[in-house]
């Protein structure tokens, strides 16, 4: 008999990863944007 593969409930560790890496980034070019538009503002 072959073995059926039950698919898997969730998210995988490299998936998480990936959503946490790509999140990551996210944040550092939104929080890089915003710090330049208060130092032009500020000037």
């Amino acid at each position: 008999m072959k073995a059926v593969a039950r698919p898997s409930s969730g998210f995988s560790l490299l998936e998480l990863l990936v959503a946490v890496a790509l999140f990551a980034i996210a944040s550092a070019l939104a929080y890089g944007g915003l710090r330049a538009i208060v130092k032009a503002q500020e000037q």
